[in-house]
């Protein structure tokens, strides 16, 4: 929901432009989404740790840190141990070993 809040305090009328009214309307709007998508909402509602979630984030941080900070790709390999392992019943995508595969070769040329 707090992603959604800064497009719903811009989009909202100038009197009515609070954070805590932007935040108020992102609740129906969170709430359609998961209405409407059955995956999000077994993925979002699994026991913690969610690993997915936690890969998720994992690849994220790690792929935007890497440029900085060496080792960083350390990060993006964990993810994607936890996509990989982390989702029963889903099968892993050719784009995920490459993601891997490149983490990897970051990691060697350090």
């Amino acid at each position: 929901r707090s992603l959604l809040t800064p497009l719903e305090y811009v989009s909202s009328k100038p009197p009515r432009r609070t954070l805590s009214s932007a935040y108020a309307k992102t609740a129906r709007k969170f709430d359609r989404l998961l209405d409407t998508n059955s995956t999000v909402q077994q993925l979002a509602g699994r026991p913690s740790p969610n690993l997915p979630l936690i890969g998720a984030s994992l690849i994220t941080s790690g792929s935007a840190s890497a440029v900085l900070l060496p080792g960083a790709e350390l990060a993006v390999l964990a993810g994607c141990g936890c996509l990989l392992f982390g989702c029963p019943g889903l099968a892993p995508q050719p784009e995920l070993f490459a993601v891997a595969l490149l983490a990897a070769l970051g990691l060697a040329a350090l």
